[in-house]
Parts: C-alpha cells; structure tokens; sequence
C-alpha cells in the first residue's frame, strides 16, 4: 500500500470527521426523543394521580 500524500490525507481526515459528527448528531436526536417521551409519560401518570385523587375526595 502506497503511502498517503497530503491532500488524500486531509480527505480521509475531512471524511471521518464529517461522519463522526453525523453520529454525534444522531445519537444526540435519538437521546432527546427518548427524554421526550419519558417527560409525556411522566405527565401522563402525573394527570392519572390528579384524577384519582379527585375521585377519591368525591
């Protein structure tokens, strides 16, 4: 295997930067929308508590 001159170096580097940064970027969204989901269920519980506390005072 030959050697890697300069500009086939920066474009291997530019190359796996670019897609290390498309991962980061992915996991990042995948995490907010597993938070997302976590805060609607924990509002959801919080609204079904409410609700059975009212009927429980009635």
């Amino acid at each position: 295997m030959p050697a890697l001159g300069l500009p086939e170096l920066l474009f291997a580097l530019t190359i796996l930067s670019v897609t290390l940064g498309v991962g980061a970027l992915v996991y990042f969204l995948i995490g907010q929308l597993g938070r997302a989901g976590r805060r609607a269920r924990l509002r959801e519980l919080e609204r079904r508590i409410q609700q059975l506390e009212r009927e429980r005072l009635h």
